[in-house]
């Protein structure tokens, strides 16, 4: 494997060894509640998709992963490497009690930033392809995929709030420690 090769495992790895801290509860909560009145509205029909276009999202896709690579960076920035090694080395009992094994800690750290680049690359790579698509497909199940999208897009959003949430918290905590 190259020098610039991604290792698509280890990409892996940490998202599923980060999976608890991807998004706070409410967000999900949010998230979920948002989507099924999306779709109970298309099933009662109050809902009105006529002015979706799918190809309008993608520089709203391309926007949302240049602004996650600048939080990346911005976050980032506030550890240096002996921190950022600290944290991946460190095992044991956190201040809330739980037990974090080796590695998760960092895992934790950069798996929401693998969430939100995974669904705007979804997102953006649909925009792009799906107007270019011919198929015939009935009524009802056009309107279904493209709230999915819609909520697929949401929950982009939501994770670029709560990345941007975490660098604030990052900075801030950052400027307090000694």
């Amino acid at each position: 494997m190259g020098k610039n090769d991604i290792n698509t495992s280890s990409l892996i790895r940490i998202f599923f060894k980060g999976h608890k801290r991807l998004l706070p509860t409410y967000l999900w909560v949010l998230w979920s509640v948002i989507t099924i009145l999306m779709f109970i509205g298309n099933l009662y029909k109050f809902i009105d998709l006529s002015a979706f276009s799918i190809s309008s999202y993608l520089s709203v896709c391309i926007a949302g992963l240049s602004f996650t690579f600048a939080l990346f960076n911005i976050s980032k920035s506030s550890f240096n490497n002996d921190e950022l090694k600290k944290i991946a080395e460190y095992e044991g009992k956190l201040p809330s009690g739980r037990n974090i094994e080796k590695g998760t800690l960092l895992a934790e750290y950069l798996s929401p930033f693998l969430l939100t680049v995974f669904v705007l690359v979804v997102a953006a790579t649909t925009a792009l392809i799906v107007p270019f698509i011919s198929l015939k497909i009935d009524y009802s199940i056009s309107n279904y995929l493209k709230i999915s999208y819609l909520c697929l897009l949401l929950l982009g959003i939501f994770s670029l709030f709560n990345l941007t949430c975490m660098a604030v918290e990052d900075l801030y905590n950052s400027i307090r420690r000694p």
